[in-house]
């Protein structure tokens, strides 16, 4: 059995009791260019396929009920994944939607 061992500080408040995955958004940005950036598409399929993978994986090992992003946990600070990202179908491809 593949274990998780590596930890992070990925969401302030949730970061004992939950997983996280961080899809990178090309470029060198300040947080500004950053947070444009997220507005546009920025996966590539590889990036897309692997955190789907990833993501079902643990939800298989771990009995994981639920998915949310940054921008729920911490709605005042975190504005992450973005418009760029495609939430819906993530959530749907991950098993997690209907």
């Amino acid at each position: 059995m593949k274990i998780d061992r590596n930890g992070a500080y990925h969401a302030k408040g949730f970061n004992s009791g939950s997983l996280g995955v961080e899809f990178l958004v090309p470029g060198i940005h300040t947080y500004a260019t950053f947070v444009a950036a997220m507005k546009k598409k920025y996966l590539t399929k590889a990036q897309y396929d692997a955190g789907v993978e990833l993501v079902r994986d643990w939800k298989d090992r771990h009995g994981i009920t639920s998915i949310v992003r940054h921008s729920d946990l911490s709605p005042d600070r975190k504005v992450d994944p973005g418009k760029g990202f495609p939430w819906e179908k993530f959530v749907k491809d991950t098993g997690f939607g209907g």
